[in-house]
């Protein structure tokens, strides 16, 4: 158990895959995930089904040890704007204020990228206002981003964080 502390990940696995003959690894989050990807890969020890959704899961060629179990966080933000694209008629003057909660790491980073990409490209795009307040993942509170926030008086919000505090 890292306790989803990244640093932690690699001498814990280290010491599992050098002293037991592992059949398989499971890891948790995006940066614990990419911590063990080339060792685990170069050492041949499937890693299925990771819980994240990292756009880098799914590299068969370099990769093959490694997939994911849930869509890329790119891919599911691209949702999330298609969704919120074909609703713009339902908010005042057809256009739509979006506020987001990034975290700083490469999961927040990773959706704030897709979505934004999903306005930058989209038909509609001076409709869109995208606002976002970075936390990380060891912030004690999200108090102060969250205040942010909801000062700008946003239509939608969008959390792309896992792990932190609430």
């Amino acid at each position: 158990d890292d306790g989803y502390d990244a640093a932690r990940t690699i001498p814990l696995v280290d010491e599992l895959i050098d002293s037991e003959k592992v059949f398989a690894m499971w890891t948790l989050g995006t940066s614990n995930t990419l911590k063990t990807y080339d060792k685990l890969n170069q050492r041949c020890v499937p890693q299925p089904i990771s819980m994240t959704g990292h756009p880098a899961w799914g590299d068969p060629v370099n990769h093959p040890w490694t997939t994911g179990m849930q869509l890329a966080y790119n891919t599911e933000a691209v949702l999330w704007g298609t969704f919120l694209e074909k609703r713009l008629s339902e908010f005042t003057g057809g256009k739509m204020k979006i506020a987001s909660l990034v975290m700083n790491n490469d999961f927040g980073r990773s959706y704030d990228a897709g979505l934004k990409a999903y306005i930058a490209q989209s038909p509609n795009k001076a409709n869109f206002e995208y606002i976002s307040e970075i936390v990380e993942a060891t912030a004690p509170t999200l108090k102060d981003p969250m205040t942010t926030l909801a000062s700008k008086n946003a239509d939608v919000f969008i959390g792309m964080t896992a792990g932190a505090p609430c």
